[in-house]
């Protein structure tokens, strides 16, 4: 079946739900290059005779929906290119393929650029051989679990990764690459990778091709190296560009942390590619972080106030932490005017980092106060001009206040005088009836 419908270009329609594979080996390229089919179903193939499906899928440019559930590829020994350039598929679902017999996977999912889901858990590749360019070009992929991936039988990684433009960091900590001699290019134009671990990597063998290994891989900022490593200058890692974050320099943890790497090894990426020494280098390197800053500070000041550009400036630290003067800060006063009213910024630069600081200008408030005394004095004023002022009110309040307290102060004094008065009256008639009595009495005897 080799070939069957390979170049149909016209194609659009195919349904081959009716086919009887059972006895059928070879499938090589049976639907390559059917460029306008969008849709295709082989779940009812019985595949578990094929031992070839090399190029079964390739350049199928508009396939979008494939239907592979229950296909059997226990016997598969040829998987090269099987979905390469296959284009337009977004998702595949592989958790069920069977890899065991499996020698060769080159280029098996080579330009598949608009995959974003792969899962390929199941896969077993213990016999594979060669594994060049399996993933090249898969661009839009964001993640790729490769866990159960034994590697111990591959003999070539040429561009296996190579151009997974959207991967950030990619798990081959497992891999086994003590027979591989060829990895050139393998992790290469990987631009958004930013870390990777090649611990696991031995090629102590002087014949390993690395050439192009880490080339394009510009953002790759933390990088685990083992003992067993050789790097080479034809590796090709990016150099860093030094600006107002990094030094330019790789450097090894040590005892310090990933953001406060402690090593002693700080390189540029040519010399860390030269002068790499497994035995005694091998750690975790990161790029160096620049200890250039610098700080400024806002405020609020007065029209009129004397102004200097040194008020607003803090402190700044070249790359290598060392205080600079204020004398080397250039200073861009964005046209400060004290006279007016406004919010003004201020820019310190130095080394391609620069700080602003806003100062603003505010009417001096002592003016303020000066013309709410001046309204307080008028009112006073016009209160006078319009007859009795504050004053003469509460003088005459006060005399009020104390006429009423001396009249209730004399109302116990005149009370007290009258109950003398009645006290002496009563008193005499007392005496007055008693002589009367007494003068009685006499003239009776």
């Amino acid at each position: 079946m080799s070939y069957m419908f390979s170049g149909m270009k016209n194609l659009r329609n195919l349904n081959v739900s009716n086919f009887n594979t059972s006895q059928v080996t070879n499938m090589f390229a049976i639907f390559s290059s059917t460029s306008k089919l969008t849709s295709l179903d082989i779940s009812t193939f019985n595949t578990s005779n094929i031992t070839n499906m090399g190029s079964i899928f390739s350049d199928m440019s508009s396939l979008i929906e494939l239907k592979l559930s229950g296909i059997d590829t226990q016997n598969v020994i040829n998987f090269t290119n099987m979905f390469s350039g296959a284009s337009s598929l977004s998702s595949l679902d592989l958790s069920d393929f069977n890899t065991s017999s499996a020698i060769n996977m080159s280029s098996m999912f080579d330009g598949a650029k608009s995959l974003i889901s792969l899962d390929i858990s199941s896969f077993d590749p213990k016999s594979v051989t060669n594994m060049n360019s399996m993933f090249n070009s898969v661009e839009s992929l964001t993640t790729l679990n490769v866990s159960s991936f034994n590697t111990s039988a591959v003999t070539s990684m040429n561009s296996m990764f190579a151009n997974m433009k959207s991967l950030i960091e990619i798990d081959t900590t497992y891999f086994d690459t003590s027979k591989v001699g060829n990895m050139s290019y393998m992790f290469n134009g990987m631009k958004n990778l930013t870390y990777l671990n090649l611990s696991y990597i031995d090629n102590q063998n002087e014949y390993t091709q690395l050439f192009g290994f880490l080339e394009g891989t510009n953002k790759l900022q933390q990088l685990v190296l083992g003992p067993n490593l050789q790097l080479y200058s034809s590796v090709n890692l990016p150099e860093i560009f030094a600006d107002d974050q990094f030094t330019g320099y790789w450097r090894n943890v040590g005892s310090g942390t990933l953001d406060c790497p402690q090593g002693t090894n700080i390189l540029t990426s040519t010399e860390l590619q030269n002068k790499y020494d497994g035995n005694s280098m091998a750690d975790t390197y990161v790029w160096q972080k620049t200890k250039l800053s610098i700080s400024a500070n806002d405020s609020i000041i007065y029209v009129g106030d004397v102004w200097n550009p040194e008020d607003n400036f803090d402190s700044a630290l070249d790359k290598d932490g060392t205080t600079v003067n204020f004398k080397d800060i250039e200073i861009d006063q964005n046209d400060l005017d004290t006279s007016k009213e406004g919010v003004y910024e201020v820019t310190y630069s130095f080394g391609g980092v620069t700080n602003t600081a806003k100062i603003t200008v505010v009417n001096d408030n002592k003016d303020e106060i000066k013309n709410s005394e001046n309204n307080n004095n008028n009112k006073s004023s016009n209160d006078s001009k319009g007859g009795m002022n504050k004053s003469d009110e509460q003088k005459n309040i006060d005399k009020n206040q104390i006429d009423e307290n001396k009249t209730q102060d004399n109302l116990p004094v005149t009370a007290s005088v009258e109950t003398a008065v009645w006290e002496y009256l009563i008193g005499g008639l007392v005496i007055i009836s008693a002589l009367i009595l007494y003068y009685l009495k006499k003239a009776k005897y």
